[in-house]
């Protein structure tokens, strides 16, 4: 991983010069992938235990090394970090107190791309050459057993009733699902839009005439415009308690849409590669 860069965000809008580097030589690579199995006992009359599923013991969690990086930086003086300097990182690091966004990229980021995380920082030891402060040792604890593709999105304009749009999705939870983010800007006067994956069989309905745009998280079970939080009695959904919460599968997903409007669907794939 020598060479590489990351991005870490938080509130912060210093930019700061590190790349990651190495002090000790590791083939180890963090997986997360431990899981628990539960599962029935035997008896006398029970020869087989009966499996009742699986789940994840913990999340995935890394350590990076960071130094200065040496393009810019190359001689052996400018290599030592400052007390300021110090205090600048550090302060850096450890201000998100939940999971962000962690990239990392090679020189050239548009060419080079690695997995996304959502980490926060648990540890940080600095590295020491004749007490001058060279580097540091970043330990980060993600939300995740696993990391995430960087976002996509799919965006169908609909004027058509009803139009259906199909893509291809790789989820590594191969029998789970993802929920998106919809964002959907009227084009038209609706009395109704709607958005459904066919394989689900049923759809999410917006019965209210929409005349601005809507945002529609289906992880977090909410929906919100520029004005902030919406209530379903605002969308016109009286069924709360059979409201579908839109949701892409591994594989090819079609998706049937109704009302004139634009759909954007965001989501990011589960990548089974640890901190590859």
């Amino acid at each position: 991983m020598f060479g590489n860069y990351f991005y870490y965000n938080s509130h912060t809008s210093e930019e700061f010069d590190l790349m990651i580097g190495g002090f000790d030589v590791s083939d180890d690579i963090s997986f997360g992938m431990t899981r628990d199995i539960h599962r029935g006992v035997f008896s006398k009359n029970r020869k087989v235990q009966n499996f009742m599923g699986t789940e994840y013991t913990d999340t995935l969690a890394f350590t990076i090394n960071v130094i200065k990086d040496n393009c810019k930086h190359p001689s052996q003086d400018d290599v030592v970090f400052t007390e300021d300097e110090v205090d600048e990182i550090v302060s850096w690091l450890t201000e998100p107190n939940y999971p962000t966004l962690f990239h990392m990229y090679d020189y050239a980021p548009t060419v080079y791309r690695k997995y996304d995380y959502y980490a926060v920082v648990e540890d940080i030891t600095p590295q020491l050459i004749g007490g001058d402060v060279v580097g540091f040792t970043v330990s980060f604890v993600t939300n995740s057993p696993y990391a995430w593709s960087e976002e996509i999105t799919q965006d169908i304009t609909n004027f058509t009733q009803p139009k259906q749009y199909s893509f291809t999705v790789k989820n590594s939870e191969r029998l789970g699902s993802i929920f998106p983010v919809i964002t959907i800007t009227p084009t038209g006067a609706n009395t109704s839009i709607s958005i459904g994956n066919v394989r689900d069989g049923t759809s999410m309905t917006i019965n209210n005439h929409l005349s601005s745009q809507i945002v529609i998280d289906c992880q977090r079970s909410m929906f919100y415009d520029a004005n902030g939080l919406l209530t379903f009695e605002d969308l016109g959904i009286e069924d709360v308690d059979s409201i579908y919460w839109f949701r892409l599968y591994n594989g090819t997903n079609t998706i049937e849409l109704t009302g004139a409007a634009r759909f954007q669907i965001a989501y990011r794939e589960p990548r089974k590669v640890g901190a590859y």
